[in-house]
């Protein structure tokens, strides 16, 4: 709060209307409420009104697998009244009118902007979009070894591990036939995979090396173990699996110490068991 006015983050549904989220402390000379946000600072977030949320595990879809559009003013003031309803988490308001409503410190309890987000939190999935669907449907699930959990006709696919809903996303919604973002772009530099033990990964190595997908670089990271490679639509990837918490490497001050140090192969390639033989492997670190 500054001078005694609510923040104010404008969440513009353009063209159709604007509605506003309002955030204040029950203070003109809050200094926690100074401290957290900059003079005159606002956030704006587009709604897409004609293409809201296009994550089919969100909204409605089509067997074709199209996104669930809005058409008309009052479809979207419907929707936003269900998502903000009139009885707000205590101490906080979200509305559609002016002025804002006022949220008060006092009411709210714990800061919620200052508490740390709780441990149970953790990235669920990824949600990615490729050329060409049954192409990355070959990869994820004929070489990583994910299972087919839903699919959308030809535009879009969800793939899992272990009976999960889906970890991972693939559509072709706006990258049909398309290609990998130039360098110098901004964008996804690699997504990870979690696997539960070092044997497992081991495993993972040798259905890469079956199928023939090259190897980026392999790094022994003090905290994890990892493999780099991209999937057919140049997205990295990272394979990996953590050594235990007690084991990872620390500063004289108790902080973690990551480092990047190349990654022994073959050491990693005998921990799966199998006869096959060990084909030549490929050796560098990558980052993290």
């Amino acid at each position: 709060m500054m001078g005694g006015r609510p923040l104010d983050y404008r969440c513009s549904c353009s063209p159709v209307r604007q509605f506003r989220i309002s955030l204040s402390s029950g203070s003109r000379e809050d200094p926690q409420a100074r401290g957290q946000f900059a003079a005159g600072s606002s956030g704006v977030l587009n709604l897409h009104s004609v293409r809201h949320h296009a994550d089919p595990m969100s909204n409605p879809m089509s067997t074709s697998g199209t996104p669930h559009t809005y058409s008309t003013e009052d479809e979207i003031d419907r929707t936003l009244e269900e998502t903000f309803p009139a009885s707000d988490p205590p101490g906080w308001t979200l509305g559609t009118k002016d002025p804002p409503a006022v949220a008060r410190k006092s009411e709210i309890g714990e800061d919620p902007v200052r508490r740390p987000i709780t441990k149970g939190v953790c990235i669920g999935h990824v949600h990615l979009k490729v050329a060409d669907l049954e192409r990355a449907i070959a990869f994820y699930c004929g070489v990583l070894g994910f299972e087919l959990t839903q699919r959308y006709g030809s535009q879009a696919a969800f793939v899992s591990a272990g009976g999960y809903h889906h970890h991972i996303g693939l559509n072709t919604w706006e990258s049909a036939g398309g290609s990998p973002p130039p360098p110098g772009t901004t964008g996804l530099y690699h997504f990870a995979i979690l696997y539960p033990s070092r044997t497992e990964l081991a495993y993972a190595l040798r259905r890469l090396l079956a199928a023939g997908i090259p190897l980026h670089g392999a790094s022994d990271h003090g905290v994890s173990e990892a493999l780099y490679l991209s999937d057919p639509d140049g997205n990295g990837i990272e394979l990996y699996w953590d050594r235990p918490r007690e084991q990872w490497p620390r500063s004289p001050e108790g902080r973690i110490a990551m480092f990047t140090k190349p990654l022994d192969l073959r050491a990693l390639f005998h921990e799966a068991e199998a006869s096959s033989p060990i084909p030549d492997l490929p050796t560098g670190p990558r980052d993290l």
